[in-house]
């Protein structure tokens, strides 16, 4: 299980690896964001489909690189101890190659998408799913960690998307919502199937065992066989009653009190046919 984790930890860090090595790169050659972001006319019209992949890595603004990356790393962390697999990577890069897409095919004209808000929405919006998924148990101190950094990562978003609303910049607007919206429902839909599939799996390992099906007796009448079988298990128990009270160091006397007071509780009807049978000798006896 711990190599487990520290594979998947691993690919996490891996994205992220990338990304902070781009920005490096971005503050030797300033021109190299334009050769790698999502550009929506370079794309459709110069053909230049590898630029939905790689505007995933591209981090072109200093704010992003520390404030995004640590939030990116400690809720990917936070995600991965949790599900013990590599649901974070896979739904970021997956996620952000569809918004790319979608992106890319806009009827409007939009500035360069490179990382941005998408990816911190979308770790947020997935640890939060995270914390709240059934198929896992997470411990208080750790849920109510998560729930107030995914809380206040969102705020953020959409604060940053109110004040691109305030200034009025249409292009950039479109830009924050796409990625707001999508990072915040591909994070979210992303949380619920692997809750799903995890609830799935747990399921499957549960055995399951054939029970008999009982069908209440008034349902349907009682067979010959099965009267005579509980006449059987009446004369049985008649038996082992009448053996268990005529023992042979008990005397006449001892079974008679017993017989006494079984007619005080439950009446003389109550009495096998032993018993009586046993009055009957004991009377006789008496004449």
């Amino acid at each position: 299980m711990l190599a487990k984790s520290t594979h998947t930890s691993f690919k996490m860090v891996h994205v992220l690896s990338v990304m902070t090595l781009f920005f490096i790169v971005q503050i030797i050659a300033s021109d190299l964001a334009y050769q790698f972001t999502l550009i929506p006319d370079k794309v459709v019209q110069g053909n230049e489909w590898w630029r939905v992949l790689t505007h995933v890595f591209a981090i072109d603004s200093p704010w992003l690189a520390f404030l995004g990356l640590p939030i990116y790393y400690w809720l990917g962390k936070e995600t991965e101890h949790l599900t013990q697999d590599g649901v974070f990577p896979i739904g970021f890069l997956i996620g952000a190659i569809i918004t790319g897409l979608v992106y890319a095919v806009m009827p409007v004209e939009c500035p360069p998408l490179g990382a941005g808000l998408y990816g911190m929405l979308y770790s947020a919006s997935l640890a939060m799913t995270m914390v709240r998924s059934p198929a896992i148990t997470v411990p208080a101190l750790a849920k109510l960690r998560i729930s107030i950094i995914s809380t206040l990562t969102i705020g953020f978003g959409f604060v940053f998307l109110g004040m691109s609303m305030f200034i009025g910049d249409m292009m950039y607007m479109y830009s924050y919502s796409l990625q707001s919206g999508s990072g915040i429902m591909i994070g979210l839909l992303t949380g619920l199937i692997w809750s799903h599939i995890r609830l799935a799996g747990k399921e499957a390992e549960v055995p399951k065992h054939d029970f008999p099906t009982y069908v209440p007796i008034a349902t349907q009448p009682i067979r010959k066989d099965e009267k005579a079988l509980i006449n059987i298990m009446i004369e049985q128990r008649e038996v082992i009653q009448e053996s268990h009270l005529i023992d042979e160091d008990t005397d006449d006397e001892s079974i008679l009190n017993i017989i006494l007071e079984k007619i005080h509780d439950q009446q003389y009807d109550s009495l096998t046919e032993g018993e009586k049978a046993f009055l009957e000798r004991y009377s006789r006896s008496l004449k």
